[in-house]
């Protein structure tokens, strides 16, 4: 806690691409807390969206989506699995 905020920063193990995989909390919130999220890293190819979906007290569905390739190059997906993340309320 810092000043009456309660936060969680921590990255993700692998993150599945087109399937939600679930991040649980590791401390607990008395109210669903606000998530902020970026992929860790990348290299070459499209560039990836973080979707998310259910979140609740204890965890968050989020998934890697590729977006087309922009230039019409056929580029390959990037290297991207980890995800870091912020937790706050």
């Amino acid at each position: 806690t810092f000043d009456g905020l309660v936060f969680e920063v921590n990255k993700t193990g692998q993150v599945k691409r087109e399937q939600f995989s679930t991040i649980p909390f590791k401390g607990s919130f008395a109210a669903t807390p606000v998530f902020l999220a970026d992929l860790q890293a990348g290299v070459g190819g499209n560039p990836f969206n973080l979707r998310w979906d259910r979140k609740d007290l204890e965890g968050i569905d989020v998934k890697l989506e590729e977006m087309e390739d922009q230039e019409g190059a056929g580029a390959s997906p990037q290297d991207v699995s980890v995800v870091g993340y912020i937790l706050i309320r």
